[in-house]
Protein backbone atom coordinates (compact mmCIF):
# COMPACT_ATOMS: atom_id res chain seq x y z
CA UNK A 1 0.00 0.00 0.00
CA UNK A 2 1.16 3.48 -0.92
CA UNK A 3 2.31 5.29 2.61
CA UNK A 4 0.59 8.29 1.70
CA UNK A 5 -2.89 6.65 0.96
CA UNK A 6 -3.26 5.32 4.96
CA UNK A 7 -4.76 8.69 5.93
CA UNK A 8 -7.97 8.41 3.32
CA UNK A 9 -8.17 4.63 4.24
CA UNK A 10 -8.07 5.07 7.62
CA UNK A 11 -11.09 7.96 7.14
CA UNK A 12 -12.64 5.65 5.79
CA UNK A 13 -13.07 2.95 7.53
CA UNK A 14 -14.19 5.82 10.35
CA UNK A 15 -16.80 7.37 7.98
CA UNK A 16 -17.95 4.23 6.97
CA UNK A 17 -18.65 2.68 10.48
CA UNK A 18 -19.81 5.80 11.91
CA UNK A 19 -21.71 7.84 9.37
CA UNK A 20 -19.60 10.78 10.19
CA UNK A 21 -17.90 12.70 7.79
CA UNK A 22 -14.03 13.44 8.71
CA UNK A 23 -12.10 16.99 8.70
CA UNK A 24 -8.77 17.43 9.35
CA UNK A 25 -6.87 20.81 10.11
CA UNK A 26 -3.26 20.53 9.03
CA UNK A 27 -0.77 23.06 11.59
CA UNK A 28 2.21 21.89 9.62
CA UNK A 29 2.90 22.69 5.98
CA UNK A 30 5.23 19.16 5.72
CA UNK A 31 1.66 17.54 5.39
CA UNK A 32 -0.02 19.43 3.33
CA UNK A 33 1.07 17.35 0.26
CA UNK A 34 0.19 14.21 2.08
CA UNK A 35 -3.09 14.36 2.57
CA UNK A 36 -6.55 14.44 0.11
CA UNK A 37 -7.49 18.07 -0.67
CA UNK A 38 -10.95 16.87 0.73
CA UNK A 39 -10.17 16.62 4.20
CA UNK A 40 -9.00 19.83 3.99
CA UNK A 41 -12.85 21.45 5.01
CA UNK A 42 -16.07 21.03 6.61
CA UNK A 43 -18.72 20.38 3.27
CA UNK A 44 -21.53 19.04 5.36
CA UNK A 45 -24.81 21.03 3.81
CA UNK A 46 -25.82 22.25 7.11
CA UNK A 47 -22.31 23.37 8.23
CA UNK A 48 -21.69 25.04 5.13
CA UNK A 49 -25.05 26.70 5.64
CA UNK A 50 -23.98 27.96 8.84
CA UNK A 51 -20.62 29.09 7.53
CA UNK A 52 -22.32 31.71 5.06
CA UNK A 53 -24.12 33.14 7.91
CA UNK A 54 -21.51 33.88 10.40
CA UNK A 55 -17.72 32.65 8.95
CA UNK A 56 -16.05 35.11 11.46
CA UNK A 57 -18.07 32.65 14.06
CA UNK A 58 -16.30 29.44 12.75
CA UNK A 59 -12.77 31.51 12.54
CA UNK A 60 -12.78 31.88 16.24
CA UNK A 61 -14.56 28.97 17.39
CA UNK A 62 -12.62 26.43 15.39
CA UNK A 63 -9.02 28.05 14.94
CA UNK A 64 -9.60 30.15 18.73
CA UNK A 65 -11.52 28.37 20.94
CA UNK A 66 -10.67 24.36 19.93
CA UNK A 67 -7.21 25.18 19.95
CA UNK A 68 -7.28 26.74 23.32
CA UNK A 69 -9.31 23.92 24.89
CA UNK A 70 -6.74 21.12 23.42
CA UNK A 71 -4.53 22.72 25.72
CA UNK A 72 -6.45 21.73 28.80
CA UNK A 73 -8.25 18.20 26.76
CA UNK A 74 -5.29 17.27 25.04
CA UNK A 75 -7.32 13.38 25.06
CA UNK A 76 -9.92 15.26 22.87
CA UNK A 77 -13.32 16.22 23.53
CA UNK A 78 -16.90 16.99 22.28
CA UNK A 79 -17.96 20.36 21.04
CA UNK A 80 -20.97 22.20 20.36
CA UNK A 81 -20.41 25.17 17.87
CA UNK A 82 -22.94 28.10 17.27
CA UNK A 83 -25.05 26.44 14.71
CA UNK A 84 -26.27 23.92 17.23
CA UNK A 85 -23.76 21.06 15.28
CA UNK A 86 -22.02 18.85 17.88
CA UNK A 87 -18.63 17.20 16.56
CA UNK A 88 -15.63 15.43 18.61
CA UNK A 89 -12.78 16.79 18.69
CA UNK A 90 -9.27 14.88 18.83
CA UNK A 91 -5.91 16.25 18.66
CA UNK A 92 -2.49 14.60 16.54
CA UNK A 93 0.71 15.31 17.78
CA UNK A 94 4.59 14.42 16.64
CA UNK A 95 6.99 12.41 18.39
CA UNK A 96 9.52 14.84 18.63
CA UNK A 97 10.58 16.54 22.02
CA UNK A 98 7.77 19.58 21.81
CA UNK A 99 5.14 16.71 21.19
CA UNK A 100 3.64 19.71 19.07
CA UNK A 101 -0.10 19.30 17.41
CA UNK A 102 0.03 18.40 13.64
CA UNK A 103 -3.28 18.04 12.77
CA UNK A 104 -6.91 18.60 14.31
CA UNK A 105 -9.23 16.07 13.54
CA UNK A 106 -12.91 16.77 13.37
CA UNK A 107 -15.88 14.27 13.20
CA UNK A 108 -19.62 15.15 13.00
CA UNK A 109 -22.28 16.18 12.75
CA UNK A 110 -25.36 15.59 14.62
CA UNK A 111 -27.98 17.38 16.76
CA UNK A 112 -27.36 17.73 20.92
CA UNK A 113 -29.45 14.94 22.78
CA UNK A 114 -31.46 16.15 25.74
CA UNK A 115 -28.39 14.64 28.14
CA UNK A 116 -25.21 15.64 26.19
CA UNK A 117 -24.09 17.82 28.97
CA UNK A 118 -23.00 15.36 30.43
CA UNK A 119 -20.10 14.51 28.42
CA UNK A 120 -18.80 18.26 28.91
CA UNK A 121 -19.10 19.74 25.86
CA UNK A 122 -16.93 23.13 24.40
CA UNK A 123 -19.64 25.20 23.56
CA UNK A 124 -19.55 28.58 21.52
CA UNK A 125 -21.01 31.60 23.38
CA UNK A 126 -23.21 32.52 20.30
CA UNK A 127 -26.13 30.81 18.57
CA UNK A 128 -27.16 31.05 15.74
CA UNK A 129 -30.94 31.64 15.24
CA UNK A 130 -30.85 31.18 11.72
CA UNK A 131 -30.70 27.42 11.18
CA UNK A 132 -34.16 26.12 11.34
CA UNK A 133 -35.31 23.01 12.49
CA UNK A 134 -36.29 21.85 9.30
CA UNK A 135 -32.34 21.73 8.49
CA UNK A 136 -31.17 20.22 11.53
CA UNK A 137 -34.30 18.00 11.06
CA UNK A 138 -31.99 16.29 8.31
CA UNK A 139 -29.12 15.29 11.18
CA UNK A 140 -29.50 12.60 13.74
CA UNK A 141 -29.80 13.36 17.62
CA UNK A 142 -26.67 12.12 19.74
CA UNK A 143 -26.75 11.62 23.12
CA UNK A 144 -23.92 11.48 25.81
CA UNK A 145 -23.49 7.77 25.13
CA UNK A 146 -23.57 7.91 21.57
CA UNK A 147 -21.12 11.10 21.74
CA UNK A 148 -18.50 9.44 23.93
CA UNK A 149 -18.67 5.89 21.88
CA UNK A 150 -17.75 8.66 18.67
CA UNK A 151 -14.67 10.07 20.70
CA UNK A 152 -12.93 7.22 21.63
CA UNK A 153 -13.44 5.77 17.56
CA UNK A 154 -12.14 8.95 16.71
CA UNK A 155 -9.29 8.47 19.45
CA UNK A 156 -8.81 5.60 17.44
CA UNK A 157 -8.72 6.93 13.99
CA UNK A 158 -6.09 9.57 15.81
CA UNK A 159 -3.78 7.39 17.13
CA UNK A 160 -3.55 5.37 13.38
CA UNK A 161 -2.69 9.13 12.14
CA UNK A 162 -0.28 9.39 14.77
CA UNK A 163 1.51 6.29 13.83
CA UNK A 164 1.46 7.25 10.62
CA UNK A 165 3.26 10.74 11.05
CA UNK A 166 5.88 8.79 12.96
CA UNK A 167 6.46 6.58 9.88
CA UNK A 168 7.10 10.41 7.81
CA UNK A 169 8.92 11.93 10.75
CA UNK A 170 12.20 9.39 9.50
CA UNK A 171 15.43 11.43 8.90
CA UNK A 172 14.59 11.99 4.61
CA UNK A 173 18.19 11.15 3.81
CA UNK A 174 18.53 7.94 6.26
CA UNK A 175 14.90 7.20 5.02
CA UNK A 176 15.84 7.37 1.12
CA UNK A 177 18.62 5.23 1.40
CA UNK A 178 17.14 2.26 3.47
CA UNK A 179 14.05 2.43 1.07
CA UNK A 180 16.11 2.71 -2.09
CA UNK A 181 17.56 -0.79 -1.03
CA UNK A 182 14.36 -2.47 0.27
CA UNK A 183 11.32 -1.14 -1.27
CA UNK A 184 11.23 0.93 -4.93
CA UNK A 185 7.43 1.98 -4.52
CA UNK A 186 8.10 3.82 -1.18
CA UNK A 187 11.77 4.87 -2.35
CA UNK A 188 9.54 6.79 -4.89
CA UNK A 189 6.70 8.20 -3.21
CA UNK A 190 9.30 9.89 -0.18
CA UNK A 191 11.83 11.13 -3.22
CA UNK A 192 8.26 12.94 -4.98
CA UNK A 193 6.90 13.89 -1.36
CA UNK A 194 10.09 15.26 -0.39
CA UNK A 195 11.40 16.93 -4.16
CA UNK A 196 8.00 18.05 -5.60
CA UNK A 197 7.97 22.13 -4.94
CA UNK A 198 11.43 22.19 -6.29
CA UNK A 199 12.17 21.99 -10.24
CA UNK A 200 12.31 18.17 -10.27
CA UNK A 201 11.70 15.22 -13.64
CA UNK A 202 12.35 12.19 -14.07
CA UNK A 203 16.42 12.58 -14.77
CA UNK A 204 16.49 13.15 -10.98
CA UNK A 205 15.46 9.96 -9.79
CA UNK A 206 17.81 7.93 -12.29
CA UNK A 207 20.44 10.02 -11.19
CA UNK A 208 19.59 9.38 -7.94
CA UNK A 209 19.16 5.25 -8.25
CA UNK A 210 21.99 5.48 -10.63
CA UNK A 211 19.90 4.01 -13.72
CA UNK A 212 19.09 5.69 -17.46
CA UNK A 213 16.43 8.05 -17.87
CA UNK A 214 14.08 5.39 -19.71
CA UNK A 215 14.49 2.53 -17.07
CA UNK A 216 13.72 5.07 -14.03
CA UNK A 217 10.57 6.20 -16.20
CA UNK A 218 9.13 3.01 -16.75
CA UNK A 219 10.44 1.97 -13.11
CA UNK A 220 7.94 4.10 -11.80
CA UNK A 221 4.81 3.26 -13.76
CA UNK A 222 5.93 -0.55 -13.02
CA UNK A 223 5.89 0.35 -8.96
CA UNK A 224 3.21 2.91 -8.33
CA UNK A 225 1.23 1.95 -11.24
CA UNK A 226 1.21 5.90 -12.57
CA UNK A 227 3.61 7.68 -14.20
CA UNK A 228 5.93 10.50 -12.47
CA UNK A 229 4.77 13.38 -14.02
CA UNK A 230 0.92 12.09 -12.63
CA UNK A 231 2.36 11.55 -9.02
CA UNK A 232 4.68 14.87 -9.14
CA UNK A 233 1.60 16.56 -10.44
CA UNK A 234 -0.83 15.28 -7.51
CA UNK A 235 1.89 16.27 -4.59
CA UNK A 236 1.97 19.47 -6.30
CA UNK A 237 -2.26 19.76 -6.24
CA UNK A 238 -2.34 18.81 -2.90
CA UNK A 239 0.48 21.51 -1.70
CA UNK A 240 -1.66 24.04 -3.50
CA UNK A 241 -4.81 22.96 -1.74
CA UNK A 242 -3.02 22.94 1.62
CA UNK A 243 -1.75 26.81 0.53
CA UNK A 244 -4.98 27.66 -0.71
CA UNK A 245 -6.81 26.84 2.62
CA UNK A 246 -4.66 28.15 5.34
CA UNK A 247 -2.81 31.23 3.71
CA UNK A 248 -3.75 34.38 1.84
CA UNK A 249 -0.74 34.01 -0.95
CA UNK A 250 -1.80 35.10 -4.21
CA UNK A 251 -2.45 31.80 -6.77
CA UNK A 252 1.02 33.32 -8.65
CA UNK A 253 2.54 32.84 -5.38
CA UNK A 254 1.16 29.76 -4.66
CA UNK A 255 2.01 27.73 -8.03
CA UNK A 256 5.46 28.74 -7.81
CA UNK A 257 5.81 26.98 -4.00
CA UNK A 258 4.24 24.33 -4.77
CA UNK A 259 6.34 23.29 -7.81
CA UNK A 260 4.38 24.51 -10.61
CA UNK A 261 6.18 26.82 -13.19
CA UNK A 262 3.61 28.90 -14.79
CA UNK A 263 -0.05 29.95 -13.59
CA UNK A 264 -2.46 28.65 -16.43
CA UNK A 265 -0.11 25.17 -15.83
CA UNK A 266 -1.27 25.40 -11.80
CA UNK A 267 -4.89 26.30 -12.91
CA UNK A 268 -4.95 23.21 -15.73
CA UNK A 269 -3.49 20.79 -13.19
CA UNK A 270 -5.80 21.72 -10.29
CA UNK A 271 -9.11 21.91 -12.41
CA UNK A 272 -8.24 18.59 -13.74
CA UNK A 273 -6.99 16.99 -10.21
CA UNK A 274 -10.53 18.77 -8.08
CA UNK A 275 -12.46 19.73 -10.70
CA UNK A 276 -12.95 23.61 -9.86
CA UNK A 277 -9.91 26.24 -10.00
CA UNK A 278 -7.73 26.77 -7.28
CA UNK A 279 -10.13 30.51 -6.45
CA UNK A 280 -13.51 28.12 -6.53
CA UNK A 281 -11.58 25.73 -4.23
CA UNK A 282 -10.26 28.78 -1.88
CA UNK A 283 -13.98 30.32 -1.41
CA UNK A 284 -15.73 26.96 -0.67
CA UNK A 285 -13.32 25.61 2.42
CA UNK A 286 -12.64 26.44 5.81
CA UNK A 287 -12.08 30.29 6.60
CA UNK A 288 -8.82 30.48 7.96
CA UNK A 289 -6.52 33.28 9.30
CA UNK A 290 -3.24 33.87 7.44
CA UNK A 291 -1.30 33.30 10.53
CA UNK A 292 -2.57 29.97 11.64
CA UNK A 293 -0.09 28.09 9.81
CA UNK A 294 3.26 29.93 8.47
CA UNK A 295 4.99 29.03 5.40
Amino acid sequence: MNIFDLPQQAVDAFERSTHWRVTIHVLDPQIWSMLPPNLHSHLTQVCQLAKQMGDERCIAFDQQAVRQELDRRPEGFVKLCHAGLVECVVPVTGHDATRAVRLVVFAGQAQAGHDLHRVNPLQSPHRMEQIHTRQLATLPVIDADQAMLRLELLRQLGARLQQWLFQLEDQPAQLTQQLGRADRRRWIEVFIQTHHTRDVDIGDIAHAMNISRSRAAHLVTQVCGRSFGQLLTDARVRTAAGLLTYTDLSVLEIAMRSGFGDVSNFHRRFRERLGISPLQYRKRGEVFTPLTVSV
